[in-house]
């Protein structure tokens, strides 16, 4: 079986590696470069490398959800506010005060009294 000659990239040490393999691991350092091969040429990337990238861009999509659902979050809020905001005569919305919210139970009472 005939061998390919590369080269790791972690520490620059020979690898020799049959045509069909996708992956090896350094003798010398004991890295695990990926096989890559195009029409031309076939070279090695370390999976090291790819992992990190792979955390980077998990990292930064749970980043995105959180602040997806942050937002998502605060619209809900914003438009369960404005349903619990009163209004006056004048159309003008603003938060219930205790004062209020007491004279408006006082007037109901008594009219249910009546």
């Amino acid at each position: 079986m005939q061998l390919e000659r590369l080269v790791c990239n972690s520490c620059g040490a020979p690898l020799e590696v049959p045509p069909s393999a996708n992956f090896d691991t350094c003798g010398h350092c004991s890295s695990q470069p990926q096989i890559r091969r195009t029409e031309s040429t076939t070279y090695t990337e370390l999976l090291t490398d790819l992992v990190e990238k792979t955390e980077e861009l998990s990292e930064q999509i749970e980043n995105l959800a959180a602040n997806s659902e942050l937002t998502a979050i605060d619209n809900d809020w914003r438009i369960e506010r404005e349903s619990l905001l009163v209004r006056d005569r004048h159309g003008n919305s603003h938060v219930p005060t205790k004062g209020s919210s007491t004279a408006a139970g006082i007037m109901i009472t008594l009219f249910g009294c009546l």
